[in-house]
């Protein structure tokens, strides 16, 4: 449990920040804080307008891009497993930044309703359930508090954005605030999780060990 503990600085250092920029967001007036809580997509703006949701998908990229490279350097390294909770979850990631970027569920699907949203709701969950319980043992080995405020985050963002003013005032700061959350969450980690099966592979003799090759060089 220490352990576990310990492996939550890079967590708390970016949530820190995170939370210090949605309060200065939410100090703003009103019509400055609107538009930086934009979907870009769902608003006919150019891509790079809304900071929050932006950054959002940027935590995203970056996730899947570290889960494919991490389940790329777990085949090599025969840790199958890995491999599949690495590539499953990078895959489950892409389509939720697609998501998050376009605002599928609401354009591409029609769905921006009560019941669309809700069926978008359960469909994520029933995909990180599966993805879950076929890779249980490894997510074990991870840094699962990490990936619990991740999964947690996302599912009070769906929630409010699903049940709307009834629970907060705020809406549009509390499902983008914490959609970044979870973004930046789930980055940190699948990163540090890539990092982790990569010297796991290198120390198992699989990979070479680049300091071990100069010295012998």
């Amino acid at each position: 449990m220490r352990r576990q503990l310990s492996l939550l600085v890079p967590l708390f250092v970016g949530w820190t920040a995170a939370v210090m920029l949605i309060f200065i967001i939410a100090a703003l007036d009103p019509g400055a804080r609107d538009n930086v809580l934009l979907h870009p997509a769902l608003n006919g703006f150019p891509w790079y307008t809304g900071l929050l949701s932006n950054l959002a998908v940027v935590g995203w990229v970056v996730a899947s891009t570290a889960g494919f490279l991490g389940g790329y350097v777990a085949w090599v390294g025969n840790r199958k497993a890995a491999a599949r909770m690495q590539i499953m979850g990078a895959v489950v990631t892409v389509a939720a930044a697609f998501d998050q970027l376009f605002q599928f569920h609401r354009i591409a699907l029609g769905t921006d309703s009560f019941g669309g949203r809700a069926l978008v709701l359960v469909t994520y969950i029933i995909l990180g359930s599966l993805w879950v319980i076929i890779n249980q043992k490894e997510l074990a080995r991870t840094r699962v508090i990490i990936l619990g405020a991740a999964m947690s985050s996302l599912l009070m963002s769906a929630t409010v954005d699903l049940l709307g003013n009834e629970i907060v005032t705020s809406r549009a700061l509390f499902v983008d605030g914490t959609t970044f959350l979870s973004a930046l969450a789930w980055a940190i980690w699948f990163v540090t999780t890539t990092m982790d099966i990569s010297r796991s592979v290198v120390h198992s003799g699989v990979l070479p060990d680049r300091t071990d090759s100069d010295d012998s060089a």
